[in-house]
């Protein structure tokens, strides 16, 4: 085999693989060189998209101002465990019945601000609940400390309540001696948080002040969920008026009916009625009603709502499902829904219950689920299934209940929800807690 030089180009493969040379211009032939062993493929460098693709509409149309929710990763990854989004009683289940200081401030940062340390157990550590711990925070050493010293820390629950919202978490307490006092507490604590150093807390002894905390959490936590219901059928499928004008249900309809709660009648019904009618049949004659763990659920079904011969757009019954958050379509159409049919502004997650009639049959339904949420909704869980399919029965009931309720909570931090919180939340801070324990 000759010596190839290095001005040699490598022109064409031959069809048996060879590889063919062509030399400089004075050689007047090409030669074959059989390589001594295979050729390695050409490697093909792998392009990384710069973003993650979107997920597919699944039930529903890609539109702009929603996203539709991606699906688990496995079949059974869903967790049905109901999410904070400051709307649960902390102070009432994790501090009030612990050893701790409360204090109060005006932050000019975060406005009217509650601070509860729990007394710390020297010489012991504690290990968190991960649920719980919103934040972490860390302290920048002091001037006249060395940053590796090797000082005792000691780890303090603290409890934020404010304007924003509610935070709890540990931090690291340096040079706590038995006989500490509450007011080194605090001093403490503004060192670590940089935000509060500028804010004068009193220490309150008022021992009411943990009855009007709680209160706080009362007033804020729901307890009773109201949602929407829909019917969408392929002759009422892009149509809003269309939709809440269905008058008859279908026998697919009327399975889930029974499959989703009790059926009730309204008038003499006592217990909680989302504003449904319950002495003259104003709304309707029945709804549907569910206790979920410790929540009370009423359904604004709407082909049971009243339907009126003379208002093609149904006013009486968008005045209830129009109001919702959270709306459930049970979904009999072939085509994809755009989830801007629905113009409610208040109207911000919609789930799709369709059921898959190739999977079931007369002894099992199954049903396949969509979701999309307006943009500004936080992230809800559980997440769907990979395959979005769950066979009806206790485990897509809690599924869906869980997931209602999550959504719900989640949208309340979307724009159009979250500053009327936040007003709600400054308005009881100033009346339960700062005009009653604030002193001059």
């Amino acid at each position: 085999m000759s010596k190839i030089d290095k001005h040699q180009k490598i022109s064409s493969f031959s069809n048996s693989g060879d590889l063919i040379i062509s030399a400089n211009d004075d050689l007047n032939s090409k030669k074959k060189i059989r390589p001594s062993r295979p050729l390695p493929p050409i490697p093909i460098p792998l392009v990384r998209p710069t973003r993650k693709p979107p997920v597919p509409p699944y039930l529903f149309k890609l539109t702009e101002g929603y996203t539709i929710q991606e699906a688990a990763e496995g079949e059974d990854s869903h967790d049905l465990e109901l999410q904070d989004f400051n709307f649960l009683p902390i102070y009432a289940t994790k501090i009030k019945d612990q050893a701790h200081s409360l204090y109060l401030g005006d932050s000019p940062v975060f406005g009217i601000v509650v601070i509860a340390i729990i007394h710390p157990e020297l010489g012991k550590k504690k290990v968190k609940d991960s649920r719980i711990v919103m934040h972490k925070f860390s302290r920048k050493p002091r001037e006249d400390e060395d940053e590796d010293e090797n000082t005792d820390e000691t780890p303090v629950d603290v409890f934020i309540r404010g304007v924003p919202g509610d935070v709890y978490f540990s931090i690291p307490f340096r040079g706590l001696k038995p006989g500490y006092n509450r007011r080194q507490l605090i001093k403490e604590f503004q060192e670590h948080i940089k935000d509060y150093q500028d804010t004068t807390f009193e220490l309150i002894k008022d021992p009411t002040l943990t009855t009007d905390l709680v209160t706080f959490e009362q007033n804020l936590i729901q307890k009773k969920y109201k949602f929407g219901l829909l019917l969408r059928t392929q002759e009422a499928a892009d149509d809003e008026n269309a939709i809440f004008s269905i008058k008859n249900t279908t026998p697919n309809f009327e399975e889930f009916l029974d499959f989703l709660g009790e059926r009730v009648v309204l008038q003499g019904f006592k217990k909680y009625n989302a504003g449904l009618d319950t002495s003259a049949n104003l709304d309707g004659t029945h709804s549907v009603y569910k206790t979920f763990k410790d929540f009370e659920i009423m359904w604004h079904v709407c082909p049971l709502l009243l339907y009126s011969d003379n208002n093609p757009q149904q006013i009486q019954r968008k005045r209830h499902i129009g109001n919702d958050v959270c709306v459930l379509i049970f979904d009999e159409a072939d085509t994809p829904l755009d989830p801007n049919l629905l113009t409610s502004k208040f109207n911000h997650v919609q789930i799709i219950v369709k059921k898959k009639k190739d999977l079931s049959d007369d002894k099992r339904t199954f049903y396949e689920i969509g979701v999309a949420s307006k943009k500004g909704v936080g992230h809800h869980l559980p997440l769907p299934p990979k395959s979005r399919i769950f066979e009806k029965g206790p485990e897509f009931r809690a599924f869906l209940y869980t997931k209602m309720v999550n959504a719900e909570r989640a949208s309340y931090l979307a724009l159009a929800f979250a500053k009327a919180i936040s007003r709600t939340r400054e308005g009881l801070l100033k009346s339960l807690i700062w005009e009653k324990y604030h002193h001059e």
